[in-house]
């Protein structure tokens, strides 16, 4: 039986392990499997992968999408230029493995919120500085021609990123039509939290999109649409994200 599975920690909120297990039941039944490998640390992570014969592909989530691209042995272009993944393919072959690192988040991402395309206004904010808040970054620039992305850090390293109590500037906050948050805060368990963010700055001029699917309307999402604006979440882009790992392991396969 050929496993796949997903890393990262913590792993209580993922619908990784459903999606696929219902996926796989229309496939192949009895010939995949997914599991979760709740995995805090990397440094193993190639005996793992070399002792568990049947793995044959991974995803890969919080907080490991930029680290574990150390532990590979090559990316695609696309997650080169991101700088994170969240695919590997692995290939085995005299008892030696090749782990391959893709991103399917930035395709996903582009997917599932086409209608950014039609943004007149193409700026946007993102929350986060972390792998996703990597892909969103990619795909706003190649996929919709974003001219004005800025990251959002507690601890802003370099001129592309300001601190969140920057946001606390009502005219800096106009300047973005598209508000997304990349972090994992509110995601379930904790799903009565949300970033720092000054909600009553915001209007029904702006979009506001939570990548977080579970739970599907966040306090982020909740606080952004009391003050009008439009509202997304993540569901639609982590199922094609899935879909997309999928085309890249089964073309193995």
């Amino acid at each position: 039986m050929n496993t796949y599975g997903l890393i990262g920690f913590p792993l209580t909120h993922s619908y990784s392990k459903d999606f696929f297990s219902e996926k796989f039941n229309k496939v192949q039944p009895g010939n995949f499997k997914y599991d979760l490998f709740p995995v805090q640390k990397l440094d193993n992570i190639r005996n793992f992968i070399e002792s568990n014969s049947s793995i044959c592909g991974l995803n890969v989530t919080t907080p490991h999408k930029e680290s574990i691209i150390s532990y590979l042995d090559e990316t695609d272009p696309v997650a080169t230029e991101i700088g994170a993944v969240n695919v590997i393919l692995v290939e085995r072959e005299n008892r030696k493995i090749k782990l391959t690192g893709f991103n399917t988040d930035a395709p996903a991402f582009a997917a599932a919120f086409a209608e950014l395309a039609e943004m007149k206004r193409r700026s946007a904010l993102i929350l986060g500085t972390g792998g996703a808040a990597l892909a969103v970054q990619y795909a706003l620039k190649h996929s919709f021609s974003f001219h004005n992305i800025r990251l959002v850090s507690r601890t802003p390293e370099n001129e592309n990123e300001i601190s969140y109590e920057t946001l606390y500037d009502k005219k800096l906050l106009e300047d973005y039509s598209v508000i997304i948050n990349a972090t994992p805060v509110g995601m379930f368990p904790e799903i009565h939290i949300a970033p720092p963010f000054p909600f009553k700055l915001l209007t029904e001029m702006q979009t506001v999109i939570d990548l977080i699917y579970n739970p599907q309307m966040t306090t982020f999402l909740k606080n952004a649409e009391t003050q009008g604006c439009s509202i997304s979440n993540g569901l639609e882009m982590f199922r094609t994200q899935a879909e997309l790992s999928w085309k890249i392991w089964s073309e193995k396969y």
